[in-house]
């Protein structure tokens, strides 16, 4: 019987936008993958700005994710304490599915600073790595530690989690976003400007 492929997307999803979706899509697609985990970072070890509360990213995933059946959100890093690595994460599911082949899905950008990544030696020990990049004959990301990742031919859209935040707080259209994951910020009143 062949191993079950799950597959691993993290990030601070501060909001989850359609080209998280796209790609999440996309990479299920490539990969042959069955799962793939959606997983809201607690606190990133990499960034300084402090992201929006653990339980309004999980619960806008949920929400950007719905009508993808293949998806779990999953919301184990946001419950650790202290600083966010995904080797810990990895070592987790490992034990919970041990007869399971891992995919870790990373953009170009994360690539080319895989080596600055916590035990990232290990990761490599437990983990296939993905490459989404929108270039993968240029190959900028490439180097001997990720000379056996997978390459997915993915082209971003151009949006970003920043450019969407700014438009909530100047009450501006902002139709990367799922109607309903609009509606939860709206509710909630994430991303306001504060008064002075």
């Amino acid at each position: 019987m062949n191993a079950v492929r799950m597959g691993l997307l993290g990030g601070t999803f501060d909001p989850p936008h359609a080209a998280h979706v796209a790609l999440a899509r996309f990479a299920i697609d490539a990969l042959k993958l069955q799962t793939l985990r959606v997983l809201p970072t607690g606190q990133p070890w990499h960034r300084d700005q402090i992201p929006s509360p653990a339980k309004d990213r999980v619960a806008m995933c949920q929400l950007a994710f719905r009508d993808c059946p293949q998806v779990v959100v999953d919301d184990r890093e946001t419950r650790r304490a202290g600083s966010t690595y995904t080797i810990d994460t990895v070592e987790e599911l490992r034990r919970e599915w041990p007869e399971a082949t891992w995919f870790l899905i990373i953009g170009a950008d994360q690539a080319r600073r895989f080596e600055t990544w916590h035990r990232w030696r290990d990761l490599l020990c437990h983990v296939h790595i993905a490459v989404a990049d929108r270039d993968p004959q240029a190959g900028q990301w490439q180097n001997t530690t990720l000379s056996s990742a997978s390459v997915l031919p993915w082209t971003p859209r151009d949006i970003s989690a920043t450019q969407i935040r700014q438009a909530v707080a100047l009450g501006q259209p902002t139709p990367w976003i799922d109607p309903q994951v609009l509606g939860y910020i709206q509710h909630h009143q994430l991303y306001q400007v504060p008064n002075t």
